[in-house]
């Protein structure tokens, strides 16, 4: 998964979580920013996901489409 940040999130921690459309948890993880594109190798099987973004008590959920 390819992920792209805005300059000012350089060096911020986010964490990262994956559900599956019935809410289940499928993947998270806690990184820091480093750059404004980085990847994240998650296996992920055809289908509509939601991926979460948590950082400095913000979030942001975004709905993705696996083919």
């Amino acid at each position: 998964m390819v992920m792209h940040f805005a300059s000012f999130m350089n060096g911020q921690l986010v964490t990262m979580q994956v559900f599956d459309v019935c809410g289940r948890n499928l993947y998270e993880s806690t990184f820091t920013v480093e750059g404004e594109v980085m990847n994240k190798d998650i296996y992920l099987v055809r289908g509509i996901y939601l991926v979460r973004f948590i950082s400095g008590g913000y979030a942001t959920t975004l709905k993705i489409v696996k083919q």
